[in-house]
């Protein structure tokens, strides 16, 4: 899911962000 969410972003700060926040979330629902 998160690939093909950020499949759009190149490889960036913002990505990062992204993955960061992602895993978080996963983390929370956990």
């Amino acid at each position: 899911l998160a690939e093909t969410y950020l499949s759009p972003f190149p490889d960036s700060p913002v990505k990062e962000s992204l993955l960061k926040l992602n895993q978080f979330i996963v983390d929370r629902s956990s």
